[in-house]
């Protein structure tokens, strides 16, 4: 049987991703229908004239509310997002390297009055990055749209998917999941806290990640998760004329896993504690996060191993929330099986819009980590952020060898419009001794 470059038979990824279209579309014609049969039960006697029904596109209650300071929780659940009926556009960017690009969600909680929901998600962008997600069942819920999910491959798993959790209202959860990426221009400087510039190149990245996911909310505050996967990697040429590909530089022992990516099956297990005043625009509070992953090679070969992760955040209000002092504290350690290694493209990395800012994306990784970020925050009107910042990190062979003594740091400012709910954009200009950047994004720093 002839197999893709994902190691699966030819085809299976096809159909899988066309999968996703007629399920789409049934979510769609269900809830014309919902709408086409339902009736607005008439006004009880002495009651309040009721809110004429959701017409589709919300104008007002989409764009203006977007940038609204309403205190009050919007009664439909969408937390002021733009969107038409199930349908939640916006512009966002998949990844780092990615650019910009639209991102259409499907949400269709409690299908049919029941407790089950659909999902579906996709990015497509200007630079071809793409990522689909789809999940069914007991989906974590918010009052603010739809679930959120993690696309950057510099995200450190599992701590991304756990961090989803946060602000989740329904008790138990049990659902399926399933994500396709494909990112044809991933950074590959080699692996260590040395790495020289010079060895700079590019790889294209494909995965198919299937999970079963169940978990227990004891409050919005506080939740336990136990996920299960299938996780198909395949490499292959990057799509950066302007970069040497990767096997140019480097083989499968200095980019181990290159050569013949392995099928990881992943059991994870996590808890996050959210005390912090608001989800995605926090004034005071803590945040904290612990998982616990093991890798197993599907076929016995020699990338098994087991990884622990936690992730701790502080927002200290200076006398008033307009200024707030906001720190974070992350580490992640691998701890291969004797004969096995980390494939390069899971280890954990530094570098991009988030950890180590003055440095670029996928800068530096290795089997262990350790990074600490620390803002001054002052927001002269509601809608505004100012931002002053400093990061500092570490990537080593192992946990033992990490030393606080030996940091690279990073150091900057921002400006940052959002709204009550979440961040809209993000500006921050970052200087290291290596080089300065400038990043645009649509997401939080943390």
């Amino acid at each position: 049987m002839t197999r893709n470059l994902v190691g699966i038979p030819t085809g299976t990824a096809h159909r899988l991703r066309l999968l996703l279209i007629p399920l789409v579309c049934i979510g769609l014609a269900w809830v014309g229908t919902a709408n086409a049969n339902s009736e607005d039960p008439p006004p009880q006697e002495g009651s309040e004239t009721p809110n004429p029904p959701d017409s589709g596109a919300t104008s007002k209650g989409g764009l203006e509310s977007v940038v609204s300071d309403d205190q009050d929780d919007n009664k439909d659940g969408d937390g002021g997002r733009l969107h038409w009926g199930p349908l939640y556009p916006s512009i966002t960017v998949v990844s780092s390297g990615a650019s910009v690009g639209p991102e259409l969600q499907l949400w269709l909680p409690n299908l049919g009055a029941s407790p089950l929901d659909f999902h579906v998600g996709g990015i497509y962008s200007i630079r071809h990055y793409q990522h689909y997600t789809a999940q069914f069942g007991l989906l974590p819920e918010r009052r603010h749209g739809p679930p959120s999910f993690a696309t950057s491959s510099t995200s450190i798993y599992p701590l991304a998917p756990i961090e989803r959790l946060a602000g989740a209202e329904n008790h138990f959860v049990l659902y399926g999941s399933y994500r396709y990426r494909d990112y044809p221009e991933e950074d590959f400087y080699g692996v260590g806290f040395d790495t020289p510039r010079e060895d700079h190149t590019n790889f294209g990245l494909r995965d198919h990640l299937f999970e079963a996911v169940t978990g227990y909310h004891f409050s919005p505050r506080f939740a336990v998760t136990v996920r299960a996967g299938l996780l198909e990697t395949s490499l292959g040429l990057g799509k950066d004329s302007a970069l040497a590909q990767l096997s140019t530089r480097f083989d499968s022992l200095t980019a181990p896993g290159f050569g013949d990516p392995p099928e990881h099956v992943i059991l994870t297990t996590g808890a996050i504690a959210d005390l912090r005043d608001q989800l995605n625009n926090p004034h005071k509070g803590a945040l904290f996060m612990v998982g616990l992953s093991r890798f197993e090679d599907r076929h016995g070969g020699p990338f098994e191993f087991t990884r622990a992760a936690g992730d701790a955040r502080f927002y200290v209000p200076l006398f008033t929330p307009k200024h707030v002092i906001a720190a974070r504290a992350l580490v992640s350690s691998d701890w291969p099986d004797a004969g096995s290694r980390v494939p390069f493209y899971l280890q954990s990395m530094l570098g991009g819009s988030r950890l180590l800012r003055g440095y670029p994306s996928f800068r530096f990784r290795d089997d262990a980590l350790t990074a600490f970020s620390v803002e001054y925050r002052f927001e002269p009107i509601s809608k505004l952020e100012l931002a002053l910042f400093y990061d500092a990190g570490q990537v080593a062979e192992s946990f033992s060898a990490l030393d606080l003594a030996d940091l690279k740091t990073a150091w900057g400012g921002g400006i940052r419009i959002k709204s009550k709910h979440r961040m809209l954009l993000r500006f921050d200009v970052a200087r290291s001794r290596e080089t300065t950047r400038y990043l645009v994004k649509t997401s939080p720093a943390f």
